[in-house]
């Protein structure tokens, strides 16, 4: 789902529903616990296959647990990372799209002078990850300021020449 961000109410309005959505999802865990607590191979199942959860940002589709969990993640880590760029570059308009598949890039300024890539993960190292974000961003044709924004526990240490790196807060 893309986003459009042009103010704080509009991050609000976003942070919102993704709270809506965990809030959801922990009072259906509560009751998938509560109705199988002498059945872990049920719970687990549940989260992993049933709709129990919901996309973050759309609270008419609902989604397995699991996803939420990785979804939600990525979505708010996308929502900081937002925030982050008004800061450094004020009165642009933001295209959020977490997750961007294709060419697309997760966040692009209205005039398309800042692009990021963003994510959400254990390690940065996973799949390759970072390093996938980096060529995304690198790629991304006209952009004068590129950055890859990611929140995880671990920081990634490598020097990168061309492209900002940027660890949000846990």
């Amino acid at each position: 789902m893309t986003m459009i961000i042009t103010s704080r109410p509009d991050l609000q309005a976003c942070r919102t529903r993704c709270r809506e959505a965990a809030t959801r999802a922990v009072s259906a865990l509560s009751e998938l616990l509560e109705s199988h607590a002498d059945r872990p191979d049920v719970v687990l199942r549940t989260l992993k296959f049933d709709k129990i959860g919901w996309d973050p940002l759309n609270l008419e589709r609902r989604d397995n647990f699991c996803e939420q969990v990785d979804q939600q993640a990525t979505v708010i880590a996308a929502l900081d990372a937002t925030e982050w760029l008004m800061e450094r570059h004020p009165g642009k308009r933001w295209r959020v799209e977490p997750a961007a598949t294709g060419t697309g890039n997760d966040i692009v300024s209205d005039d398309g002078d800042v692009v990021a890539e963003v994510f959400a993960a254990v390690d940065p190292r996973n799949n390759r990850k970072l390093k996938k974000d980096l060529a995304k961003a690198r790629a991304a044709a006209g952009a004068r300021h590129r950055y890859v924004i990611y929140r995880s526990p671990i920081a990634a240490v490598q020097p990168f020449e061309d492209v900002v790196v940027h660890r949000l807060p846990d």
